[in-house]
Parts: structure tokens; sequence; C-alpha cells
């Protein structure tokens, strides 16, 4: 089972801090408990900030935003090894749509909660999410589960081979990148049918400002894969 959930989002971004608002009133709704963390927001020496964090940079990212978001997250799972909980990891633009914390999440894997969608209200789970499907690959990492566990397999990784490219790509999209040199051996699997939704789009149905196009492998706007529960839900 699920045992905590944290949401990682920028306080001085007004995006992120409309997105929060939206995040919580989902959680209060379905009367989940959560905490918010305050990320790294574009530090601009990113040498220093995973400096900070007990790591080192081999590689990437280097960019400001990729490399506060990575280090953001870091942080995060250095608290949930620590907690000895299983816990929901959330980026800014992802929101749960029912209860998921029943969920089982197998050691040695990563537990993908939903997919990316234009708009909050674009699909409905018809059913509480009860299966596993196992992955290759996912469309980042902006909603997910691990056991305390695997949480410190992760962290011992990156403080002996250093942080090679974004959490994304390296755990989750898995595209061969010149970066990477060493991807970690975890199963990969997606929930059925998904609790939560990544979205993309704004209210209004235009395109967010943080979103990139579908042809940009860095953050697609597409899925790698729909489950059978999705594509019954969407409207």
């Amino acid at each position: 089972m699920i045992e905590q959930i944290f949401y990682g989002y920028m306080p001085n971004n007004v995006l992120s801090s409309k997105l929060k608002e939206t995040f919580v009133s989902q959680c209060d709704k379905l009367g989940l408990e959560y905490t918010l963390h305050e990320n790294f927001d574009h530090v601009e020496d990113t040498s220093k900030l995973y400096e900070s964090l007990g790591t080192y940079r081999n590689g990437g990212p280097g960019g400001s935003g990729t490399a506060s978001n990575f280090c953001s997250i870091i942080k995060m799972w250095t608290m949930a090894a620590k907690s000895n909980k299983t816990t929901a990891f959330f980026e800014h633009d992802c929101f749960p749509l029912v209860d998921f914390t029943k969920i089982e999440v197998p050691e040695d894997s990563i537990v993908c909660l939903g997919p990316r969608v234009p708009s909050l209200d674009y699909y409905t789970p018809k059913k509480q999410p009860t299966t596993l499907i196992k992955i290759k690959n996912h469309a980042g990492g902006h909603g997910y589960a691990m056991t305390p566990n695997t949480a410190n397999k992760l962290l011992n990784h990156l403080y002996e081979n250093g942080v090679q490219d974004s959490h994304d790509q390296w755990l989750f999209m898995r595209i061969k990148s010149n970066n990477i040199t060493n991807y970690m051996k975890l199963d990969l699997y997606t929930v059925d049918p998904p609790p939560c939704v990544c979205v993309y789009g704004n209210e209004d149905g235009s395109i967010m400002e943080t979103t990139r196009s579908a042809v940009d492998k860095v953050q697609p706007t597409y899925n790698f894969y729909e489950t059978p529960g999705f594509i019954e839900g969407k409207k």
C-alpha cells in the first residue's frame, strides 16, 4: 500500500502555485493526506546544487530547470527512504482522480500512476485501480510510487555513478541518450485503470506554457501506452 504522498511545486512560479491549488483540491475531495514540498527553482549553479545533496553531476542534466527538478526529486527520494514508507511522488502538473493508496507496490520497481492528458476532465476511471501492467517505458516521471528500499537503491546508484540525465529519460522514457551509460535494473509498471493524470493543457484547452511539442522527446505530450481502463474512461 502507498503510505504517503509527496507533491513538489515551485512556490515562486505563478503557474506552479496555481497547479498546486488544483492538486490540493483533488486530494481534499478524495480524503487523501499529502505533504507539499517546495522545489528548487532554476538554480543556475547546478554543480553546487548536486554537491549539496551528496551527488555529483556526470554529463547531465546541466540545464538549470532540469537540474533543479531532478535535485528536488532526489531530496524527496531521500526523505521517503528515511521514512521507511512506500511513497507516491507527484510533479506539479499531476493530479489524483480516485483514491490510489491501496495499490500494492512491488520491490525493485516503479509504479506509474497515470498518463498525460490535455485536460482534467478528459478521462474518468470507471472502476478502482487494481491491476499492474508491466511496461517498457512511460511518458515521464510526473506521478509514480516506489518502496523505501527502491528509493534507497536509486540514491545509492546516484551517489556511486552521478546524475547522468533527467530522471524522465533515465527511469521512464528510457530513450537512448548519449549521457546515460548505466540504466537501473528496475521493473516499470502502470496502473489500470489509471488513478491519476498529468495535465498538459490549460482549463480553456490551450497548451500550457511548460509543455513542449509531441516531436520533442524530452517532455512528450503523448503516451507510450494506453491501458484498457484508460481507453474505456476517455470522454
